[in-house]
């Protein structure tokens, strides 16, 4: 073999190596954009989950909430059924997280069976699907159809 058939040789060695290092940094800058998406997804969740806890156990933001809504909190049933409603939006945010993060693959199938069991529980009182009906607007996507399953 000459020299030039083992120079030959060597840059299609080189040539696969840089083919295959190009190939494996793009899967990474996929992982690392599904992580940063997912991220993301989990923080709005858990700020919105945040804010409707705080909302509903602080009188002060209670009442502001309530007035940004267009509504009148006069007596304890109304509310308590403010308090009701702000729960079930904290609830259902992270729910709704915990959907899409499954669906991202960030959570196991067998981790997923322990969150629906959870949500079923919730999802199918009398209370819920009536809350359910007049709010499922507030949702987009593929979690709707998911929650109208678990409803019926």
């Amino acid at each position: 073999m000459n020299w030039e058939a083992i120079g030959a040789v060597g840059e299609l060695v080189g040539a696969a190596g840089v083919i295959f290092t190009l190939i494996y940094l793009a899967l990474q800058i996929r992982q690392n954009s599904e992580d940063v998406r997912s991220a993301t997804r989990q923080s709005i969740s858990t700020t919105q989950t945040q804010m409707g806890l705080e909302a509903a156990k602080d009188p002060i933001l209670r009442a502001s909430a309530a007035r940004w809504q267009g509504l009148e909190i006069g007596s304890d049933d109304s509310e308590e059924e403010f308090v009701d409603n702000l729960y079930v939006r904290s609830n259902m945010r992270m729910w709704e997280n915990q959907f899409y993060q499954h669906r991202a693959g960030t959570f196991s199938d067998e981790m997923w069976f322990g969150y629906v069991n959870n949500m079923q529980g919730a999802m199918q009182q009398p209370k819920f699907r009536q809350w359910w009906e007049t709010n499922r607007e507030l949702y987009s996507g593929a979690f709707p159809q998911f929650v109208d399953e678990q409803v019926s």
